[in-house]
């Protein structure tokens, strides 16, 4: 049985410029399921929700997460059309 941070892992996978590597950043920043990005994008101002994970520092021979990806993964956690922030 797959555990929850790789049922997360593989959702992200599946998202335009989120591979293993930046898998890797977001999870060793803490974040190690959806629901962990979903608290924080309820608690923060929108403008640093969308720099949230291009801010996070690259693993060793690993790649950063550009703005524009950083922000498409806000925008997904927090369009209104999903309902209210959490």
């Amino acid at each position: 049985m797959a555990t929850l941070q790789q049922l997360g892992s593989l959702q992200m996978s599946v998202l335009p410029g989120i591979g293993p590597v930046r898998i890797d950043v977001i999870v060793a920043a803490g974040y190690k399921a959806p629901k962990s990005l979903a608290l924080v994008y309820g608690r923060i101002l929108e403008a640093d929700g969308l720099a949230l994970l291009a801010k996070l520092p690259p693993l060793p021979k690993g790649h950063h997460i550009t703005t524009k990806v950083s922000e498409y993964v806000q925008s997904l956690f927090t369009d209104e059309l999903y309902g209210p922030r959490a």
